[in-house]
């Protein structure tokens, strides 16, 4: 997405990146009556914590599995779901 619209870049976060981000929240910055509105509220909340992590490196990149081992297959899905854990864990704080 990044790459066909570069200014999408200050709204834009891979999986990873938004597990990561959702790992340092500060509670009550994810907010709602149901899921969906607290979904909501996640992608913007992780984007204000960006400004905390410049500097620092961070690999914020899935493999992607396509054609390849099912080895390669596992730690995609490994990545995926170390992603999705701080995100559910945000959720539901």
């Amino acid at each position: 997405m990044v790459e066909a619209v570069p200014s999408a870049v200050h709204r834009t976060v891979t999986v990873a990146e938004l597990g990561r981000l959702s790992s340092t929240l500060p509670p009550g910055s994810v907010f709602g009556q149901d899921d969906a509105a607290r979904l909501a509220t996640l992608v913007p909340a992780a984007l204000l914590e960006r400004p905390h992590h410049v500097g620092r490196h961070h690999d914020d990149e899935v493999i992607d599995p396509y054609r390849r081992s099912a080895d390669t297959y596992r730690r995609s899905y490994d990545q995926i779901l170390d992603a999705l854990t701080p995100m559910m864990a945000a959720l539901r704080a």
